[in-house]
């Protein structure tokens, strides 16, 4: 896998499928062209691309990470070939926006029993790396008011988000998440989990989502609204640009009977 920055920053298919469009709808904004690479989950069993024999590629214990893919309980990510960013192509992608920023951008349905497996492999991802800070961006079922908001929690002594860092006019600030608030989302949970147990320094970006539960409806354009809200909070705190470029949801909520109660996931 490529090497990776320092901070990361995560957007998964959650209730609006907002953190995944938010962060594809990043730039770095002066010119440049991020770097992006395809990645898959592969789980249990050996890595594709390793011969095995303990002669390494950096997937080893101990090893850099930037082999044929970083791995923790059973859990790898692996090259994916070429990057297919057009419309509608479900893939895992790894984007180096900035030079101390690198995205995951998981453009792709995780369903209940993938949820661990991911977590893990970001956790092995960024523990071989030396990155030292990571980002949850995401639209969530809040039980708290102040709908249009963008609530910010920290934890493992990270430093705040400024909503200014970047200069953008008209950044909306970024209000605490009150303490014990549900994350009833099951990949971002398992994420939260993940980094607690890694002791990384994490910061979680999170906003009011909507289900859609049809195309071309109110429900679509408040889920559209919430994206707009993410990305601009993550282009204001990371230093780079965000355009929306038109990214629409191609998929439906569907509910996941064998998923914990009040819990939403993007099914086909």
């Amino acid at each position: 896998l490529p090497p990776i920055a320092t901070r990361v920053v995560i957007g998964v298919c959650d209730l609006s499928g907002a953190g995944v469009r938010a962060l594809l709808g990043l730039s770095p904004g002066d010119g440049t062209q991020p770097t992006t690479c395809a990645l898959e989950l592969h789980v249990g069993g050996s890595i594709p691309g390793s011969s095995g024999d303990g002669e390494g590629d950096g997937d080893e214990e101990g090893g850099d990470g930037s082999g044929s893919g970083a791995k923790a309980g059973g859990a790898v990510f692996t090259p994916g070939g070429d990057p297919d960013l057009a419309e509608g192509t479900s893939q895992i992608l790894l984007i180096n926006l900035l030079p101390g920023v690198t995205l995951i951008a998981a453009n792709t349905p995780l369903g209940v029993d993938e949820e661990a497996s991911f977590a893990a492999a970001v956790y092995a991802l960024t523990a071989a790396s030396g990155c030292t800070s990571v980002v949850l961006v995401g639209a969530l079922k809040l039980n708290v008011k102040g709908e249009g908001k963008i609530f910010q929690a920290v934890m493992n002594g990270c430093q705040a988000l400024d909503a200014g860092a970047a200069g953008v006019r008209g950044a909306a600030a970024f209000e605490a998440l009150p303490g014990g608030t549900a994350v009833n989302d099951g990949v971002i949970a398992a994420l939260i989990h993940a980094m607690r147990a890694a002791a990384m320094p994490t910061a979680c970006l999170f906003t009011h989502g909507y289900r859609v539960p049809k195309l071309g409806g109110e429900a679509e354009e408040e889920a559209a609204a919430a994206v707009g809200r993410l990305g601009a909070a993550a282009a204001a705190a990371l230093g780079c640009e965000y355009r929306s470029k038109g990214l629409a949801a191609v998929k439906l909520w569907h509910e996941d009977t064998t998923a914990p109660k009040n819990t939403d996931r993007m099914y086909m």
